[in-house]
């Protein structure tokens, strides 16, 4: 037993210690100040686009209502009371904000717009912002501290939301001229494809390699020295995940297409994953999946 109480002191010093230690507060008044600036951007070119503004709207504000259940009760069950490895409830909560939007755009809408598809990306912005420090400070009720323990794996510590927000800002910035592409060409699902393979894959390479996993390699983060483990088994499944994602989207092809994407892209993401640094393979993933599938697409339309 006095192992666990150790272990437990442990984790509590450790979320003190990213306490103690906030940015300074000019710092997130520019976090905040370039947020809502973006926000009300999205609100204005929404008004404009949208004739249906209220409706629309009405929908948003459903799915990030769902967004912050999620992440609410998978920190007060799943980690406060079932004791789950946040391993587990950050990929549950990364389907959440990354992949559940798109689909359900692509269920009440038949075809995902580009509005639609930049309130989803804001969506992951809104997620980290009110988790950082001062929110969370700010918080009688203790809610944001309870939505923030399924994001804060031990390991991570004191790093675990800049990695996050530097993870999903780049993540975004890498997904967005895709969209734009795609839109003009007339083939805006290929943006479920990337997204996919970096939600489910590097979500199951995760879950995998911590069961699983028996032949581990190494890779660091960023802004840190320490060295973080992998597993080939979790690397396997980005391989495997690709395959399925290409597959279940072969509508969207021409068959030289899809012979070239399936030949390319699950070796050359999954060596992506293995070495991207620890947190940000997400980015890196888009990045080579959309790059592959548009250079093909490109090349086949010649």
């Amino acid at each position: 037993m006095i192992p666990e109480i150790d272990e437990k002191k442990e984790e509590v010093k450790h979320m003190e210690a990213e306490d103690v230690e906030p940015l300074p507060y000019w710092q997130y008044c520019i976090i905040y100040v370039v947020v809502l600036l973006c926000i009300l951007g999205i609100i204005i070119y929404t008004i404009i686009e949208k004739p249906n503004n209220l409706k629309f709207f009405g929908k948003k504000g459903i799915k990030i209502g769902f967004i912050l259940l999620t992440y609410f009760l998978n920190g007060k069950f799943l980690v406060e009371k079932l004791e789950l490895k946040i391993n587990y409830t950050r990929k549950i909560n990364h389907f959440t904000i990354w992949v559940s939007p798109f689909i359900i755009d692509m269920i009440i809408e038949s075809k995902g717009s580009l509005v639609a598809s930049l309130w989803n990306i804001t969506f992951a912005f809104l997620g980290f912002v009110i988790l950082t420090i001062p929110f969370r400070r700010s918080d009688p009720t203790g809610i944001l501290n309870t939505m923030f323990s399924s994001l804060d794996r031990p390991e991570d510590r004191p790093n675990t939301l800049l990695w996050l927000t530097i993870q999903n800002f780049f993540t975004a910035l890498s997904l967005f001229p895709f969209i734009l592409l795609w839109e003009y060409w007339d083939t805006a699902e290929y943006m479920y494809i990337p997204l996919m393979i970096g939600t489910f894959g590097d979500g199951f390479a995760e879950v995998i390699g911590v069961r699983f996993g028996k032949h581990k390699y190494e890779t660091y983060a960023c802004c840190s020295d320490k060295k973080y483990t992998r597993s080939f088994e979790g690397s396997s499944c980005v391989f495997i995940t690709s395959i399925i994602m290409i597959a279940s989207f072969n509508y969207n092809f021409t068959t030289l297409e899809l012979i070239l994407n399936l030949i390319l892209i699950p070796p050359l993401v999954t060596l992506t994953e293995a070495y991207a640094p620890h947190t940000l393979d997400n980015p890196f993933i888009i990045v080579v999946s959309s790059g592959i599938l548009s250079v093909i697409h490109l090349l086949t339309m010649v």
